[in-house]
Parts: C-alpha cells; structure tokens; sequence
C-alpha cells in the first residue's frame, strides 16, 4: 500500500511541472515564520523544514489561514494549504484556531484533499499548529481511499499592525447605572456611570 502511495506522488511529480507556476508570498495579519515536519501514512517525508504560516482576519472571530507552497522534498510543491472562516477564540491570553476544508485541489488539480487545522498562538507570540490533509483518491467511487498527511508547524508569531485596521471595534452603548448600581432608565440630573465612566448630567 505504501508503495502504491509513493507510486502516485511520483505521477503527480511528473505532472506537475508542466502546470507550475511559481506563486507570490501575499501580505498577512499575522505572519509566523517557523518550521514544520510532515508525515505521509507512517513516512516523516519532511522534518524541520522551513516554513511560514499566514493568518488573515475575515471578522474578529474568524480568518483565512494559509500554508503557502507546501514542499515535499520528494516531490515538489503541492501548492498552498488554504482553509476559510477558521475561527478564533481567546481565552487567558492564548488564541486558539479551529477549521477544515473539503474538496482542496492540491499539485495542480491533481490532488483532491480534504484539510483540518487546530492550533494556539499564546501571549509568548509562540504558535503551534496541527494541519490534518487528507489526499482523498476516487472521491465518491466505491473505490475512494484517504491516505493521511499530518503536518505540525511550530514558530513565532509576527503582526501586521497594518493588518489591524480591517477590524473595528464598536463601542456599546450600555444603560445608565447610578451610584448605588440601580439602572435607571431616564437620568435626569446628578452624577453616573455610564460606558464604564463617571459623569455628571
């Protein structure tokens, strides 16, 4: 079986270069720098390869998270490992990923993969990924199988401050309190807290 998976990735290799174009690093929110190792059904194929790992916010729970020209030494570059609407939660100083992709084209539509990626960044700046592909051969047929790549990525993270002004922060109107914290619904005239501050009407 093992064969047969490396007899396939050497195909798509030949193929490949007839379609390979060579793809700019775009600009991201954040950008980590690092290194990753890669194992294809039990065969580590890739280990502390250097790498980069590209996060873009969508909204302020969710982005674009990017493995561009992942590069099996063997064979080439697969091409970029992209997963959309990835969410992002915080919590104690850690943001915490999670997302998946169907139907990927990899190598040049030669590919069909499915992606699944779960990781953190702390408060450190230091990211730990985990990138579940799943090269999906004869998707639908009887005949379908999945042969796991498993992919971890490890560095530090570096933020855009450009890359923040996508996300604006709206500020919430919250309810008049007075001073003995009872919500009033018409202040008139005396001293309250209003948005978290002190103020006098």
């Amino acid at each position: 079986m093992k064969k047969l998976y490396t007899t396939l990735l050497a195909c798509a290799a030949a193929v490949a270069p007839l379609f390979a174009q060579e793809t700019a690093t775009p600009e991201a929110d954040i950008t980590i720098p690092g290194t990753l190792n890669i194992v294809m059904v039990t065969d580590t194929v890739a280990q502390d390869q250097p790498s980069t790992l590209l996060i873009n916010y969508t909204s302020p729970t969710t982005c674009t998270f990017t493995l561009p020209n992942l590069t099996v030494e063997s064979v080439g570059n697969l091409g970029d490992i992209t997963l959309k609407e990835v969410s992002m939660t915080q919590a104690d100083g850690i943001t915490s990923f999670a997302g998946s992709e169907t139907g990927m084209l990899l190598y040049d539509n030669a590919i069909d993969a499915d992606a699944q990626v779960t990781g953190t960044i702390n408060a450190n700046h230091q990211a730990n990924f985990v990138i579940d592909v799943t090269w999906v051969l004869n998707r639908g047929s009887k005949y379908e199988q999945r042969v796991p790549i498993a992919v971890t990525f490890a560095g530090e993270a570096q933020y855009n401050e450009s890359g923040l002004t996508g996300i604006t922060l709206h500020q919430v109107d919250t309810p008049y309190f007075n001073l003995q914290g009872r919500q009033v619904a018409n202040p008139g005239q005396g001293i309250f807290i209003h948005n978290g501050r002190t103020i006098r009407l």
